[in-house]
């Protein structure tokens, strides 16, 4: 087995080996080759690709930051197993065309698999605290595919949250398109 913490390792004989073999045999000498990281990427072939999702919260703000970073990847997934958690029994949300619907009907449309989602995401996001209410309120992207159709959307999104039992759920939405 060959590597180090930082570079790749292989279990098997490769290219790298072989090089290392064959240096050694024509000098007649232990041989060590070292690589930069630029040079182990390209020589080494045990990398593939992988997804890493981090969230950290460490406070009431923190907490439903990463509550509402769970609302995108559930949202993104068709997770509604997870949207089902997160929000509450008597949510009310706004969509940016103005309809409402309650929490059955969003379940129902967060089924719908006619959206691909590529991205969804939030930035420049603020959470207000009224003691054990919040308002969280920020901009979202989201890009993917409706029924084969390409979109690309930007909007801004303000999110009720209250907090039952000591538990956060969200209790209305309203987004808006920018």
């Amino acid at each position: 087995r060959m590597g180090g913490a930082f570079g790749g390792k292989d279990s098997s004989p490769s290219q790298l080996a072989s090089h290392a073999a064959l240096l050694a045999m024509k000098s007649g000498h232990a041989v060590t080759l070292v690589y930069d990281r630029m040079e182990d990427l390209a020589a080494t072939t045990k990398r593939h690709p992988s997804r890493i999702r981090h969230r950290t919260a460490v406070d009431a703000n923190g907490k439903l930051l990463a509550m509402e970073n769970a609302w995108n990847i559930a949202q993104k997934d068709h997770d509604t197993k997870a949207l089902d958690a997160l929000v509450s029994d008597k949510f009310v949300n706004t969509d940016w065309d103005g309809t409402v619907s309650g929490k059955a009907q969003f379940l129902a449309d967060a089924k719908d698999t006619s959206y691909k989602f590529e991205t969804v995401g939030n930035t420049n996001v603020s959470v207000f605290m009224y003691g054990s209410t919040a308002v969280v309120a920020g901009t979202y992207h989201t890009t993917g595919t409706h029924k084969g159709k390409p979109f690309d959307s930007h909007g801004r999104f303000t999110d009720t949250w209250i907090q039952v039992n000591g538990f956060w759920q969200c209790v209305a939405s309203a987004t808006t398109h920018i």
